[in-house]
């Protein structure tokens, strides 16, 4: 055997995991929990006192942050459980296309046309004005307004969704 000998290596890449598991005592409100395989945010905790078994339980009532719809986990406080990596991301609407998608451009001017309007995909009233408002702001932009229009995108487990819009004069 020579030093010469070349070896193939391969490679993976990791990526980034899509949940975190916390230990269920120290998810707070507000704070993000799987349930049923959907990532949502808490509404409510609380937790029951040890039982003769020593574990107090957590009792989590939670809100699918894409859906709208309201969901219930019961862990005990002592035992991990799984949370979604959330990120928020603002970006500039440019405008609509085929009545359906949003063109975004983010502060480095990196541009998107792939996300639907809100209720496209979900109908929720909160989804239904944001969609109503980006429609009504696009007007405005489109009949010579010199506005800028804002929203906010929301990522986790590999799904997408606008979930907040407004306007500045430019």
């Amino acid at each position: 055997m020579s030093g010469d000998d070349n070896y193939d290596i391969d490679t993976g890449d990791a990526g980034a995991s899509e949940t975190v598991s916390i230990e269920a005592g120290q998810i707070r409100k507000g704070g993000y929990i799987m349930v049923k395989g959907k990532p949502c945010k808490v509404r409510d905790v609380s937790v029951s006192k040890t039982g003769k078994h020593g574990h107090a339980k957590c009792k989590f009532s939670a809100i699918d942050i894409f859906t709208g719809n309201t969901c219930e986990e019961l862990c005990p406080s002592s035992h991990n459980i799984d949370v979604p990596v959330v990120s928020k991301k603002d970006w500039m609407i440019q405008g609509i296309q085929d009545e359906t998608y949003v063109l975004l451009m983010d502060d480095d001017g990196e541009m998107r046309e792939d996300l639907q309007l809100p209720n496209q995909s979900y109908t929720t009233d909160e989804d239904n004005k944001v969609s109503s408002l980006i429609k009504e702001y696009c007007d405005l932009l489109n009949n010579g307004a010199n506005i800028d229009i804002y929203c906010t995108v929301i990522s986790a487990v590999g799904k997408e969704k606008i979930t907040d819009i407004r306007k500045k004069d430019a």
